[in-house]
């Protein structure tokens, strides 16, 4: 489990503006095996807030901040809770130099500060991780996702492929400080 708490923003006569602030909670859980399937589980929830931010400078749900495949013109606002849950099932299927893993997803969050606030938008979804150490590009991802409530400019439905991942687990290595971005 991993905890990070993040702040920034300026003085402007003795005023703090431009602020932000963000807490990240992630958690995996250790490798499980059941028959001849290995399962992992993550779990990442967010919080990003805007503190005296210029009327312009708005955050969204879209991806890879909010839910995953997310993207649309019409949400935006001033605070985002996010809560991202996947498990991962590492199969022994290997063919042609690729290693097979299926994964399931449920992505949940909502806005404050916008139009929309109050309403909870989510994503469930699966998909298929090819993984090949000698390419290189070596993940190759299918994911498919349902939206239930999308705005009126996201389908319901979305598909996806992906050649380059983002791994879910992040160091615990100290950083040196730098500018926290309202994204």
């Amino acid at each position: 489990m991993r905890g990070e708490i993040n702040t920034g923003g300026f003085f402007n006569k003795a005023r703090f503006q431009q602020g932000v602030i963000q807490t990240k909670l992630n958690y995996f859980s250790r490798l499980f095996s059941y028959h001849f399937l290995k399962i992992r589980h993550f779990l990442n929830i967010e919080h990003t807030a805007g503190i005296r931010r210029a009327d312009l400078e708005i955050i969204d749900l879209d991806d890879p901040y909010g839910i995953r495949g997310f993207s649309s013109l019409q949400l935006a606002g001033t605070r985002r809770f996010t809560i991202n849950q996947e498990s991962v099932f590492f199969t022994p299927v290997y063919l042609l130099g690729f290693r097979m893993a299926t994964f399931s997803f449920v992505d949940i969050a909502f806005l404050k500060g916008s139009p929309f606030a109050g309403k909870v938008f989510s994503a469930l979804g699966f998909g298929v991780r090819l993984r090949n150490e000698n390419l290189a590009f070596n993940t190759i991802q299918l994911r498919l996702a349902f939206y239930p409530s999308p705005p009126s400019d996201l389908s319901e439905i979305g598909f996806t492929f992906a050649t380059k991942i983002a791994q879910p687990v992040e160091d615990f290595d100290l950083r040196e400080p730098n500018i926290v971005e309202f994204r």
